[in-house]
């Protein structure tokens, strides 16, 4: 029998990344789960697993920060991506009714998701390290006024109750994972996809110069954000479609005070707008 492929996840099975890698992988899979995100880099460069599912931003909530961090420190490369469409559920215990709930346990993500329904029924957010993790919290902390925000494998898992299905904010909820491994894989597909990751001191000036010089690229994705701890240091994520042009990066380089370029990858399609 062929062994299966080991997939490291921030959170447990039931979770949104168990989701993903299942649907990525379409194989036989362990999960590995991992509590945080760093715990799934480490993974792949420990050979505990082939391979990662890194969440880098949702449709809704936006980037996931701590993982470009890790991107840009790691050694790992990215092998391909995939959205995920996301749907939240309100979990609760059996013989409990929706009106009864006061507080509702997830992930931040999760719960920045569906910020707006929890706001209107006065249930307080309650953060927890990951969604389905959160279901077992309340399975065992036992109190009735009490859910979790999750998926419904994640519900059948535990088996708990659904006291309400698709929560978030916006049916239009995608979240989009790089998969990362040790070795970059062999491409065959003209579709491909590069990251920039760049530090710059001068953020209007250089960033002005910089996006100039990409105009020809088909840019995806364009993000500035703050350094912590470095005054006036602001970090920009840049994704296009692969640059023909070796010499481009020796142009945009002088205005950078850091580059890392990262490997490229196949892009997967953009999703469809789902029916709600």
């Amino acid at each position: 029998m062929t062994e299966p492929i080991r997939v490291a996840i921030q959170g447990e099975l039931g979770s949104n990344s168990a989701q993903a890698a299942y649907d990525y992988f379409s194989e036989n899979i362990q999960i590995i789960p991992c509590k945080d995100f760093k715990g799934i880099f480490d993974a792949v460069a420990d050979e505990s697993a082939n391979y990662a599912m890194a969440p880098v931003e949702n449709s809704i909530a936006g980037s996931i920060y701590p993982v470009w961090d890790l991107l840009s420190q790691k050694t790992s490369k990215i092998i391909g991506e995939h959205y995920l469409l996301v749907r939240h559920n309100l979990i609760g215990h059996h013989e409990t009714c929706l009106q009864e709930i006061r507080r509702a346990h997830s992930h931040e993500q999760a719960l920045s998701q569906c910020a707006k329904y929890l706001a209107e029924r006065n249930i307080e957010p309650v953060l927890a390290y990951d969604t389905a993790g959160a279901v077992a919290l309340i399975k065992q902390r036992g109190m009735k006024n009490e859910a979790a925000i999750a998926t419904v494998s994640s519900a059948q898992i535990h088996k708990m109750q659904i006291l309400a299905k698709d929560i978030q904010t916006n049916s239009d909820n995608y979240t989009r994972f790089v998969v990362v491994g040790k070795e970059e894989i062999t491409i065959e597909t003209h579709q491909l996809k590069q990251i920039l990751i760049i530090d710059l001191s001068q953020t209007a000036k250089s960033l002005g110069e910089i996006l100039k010089r990409l105009s020809t690229q088909n840019l995806t994705k364009v993000e500035t954000v703050k350094i912590a701890d470095s005054p006036w240091m602001y970090r920009c994520y840049i994704e296009f479609t692969k640059i023909t042009n070796a010499n481009i990066y020796d142009e945009i380089s002088e205005y950078c005070d850091k580059i890392i370029t990262l490997n490229p990858f196949p892009m997967a399609p953009l999703p469809n707008h789902p029916k709600d």
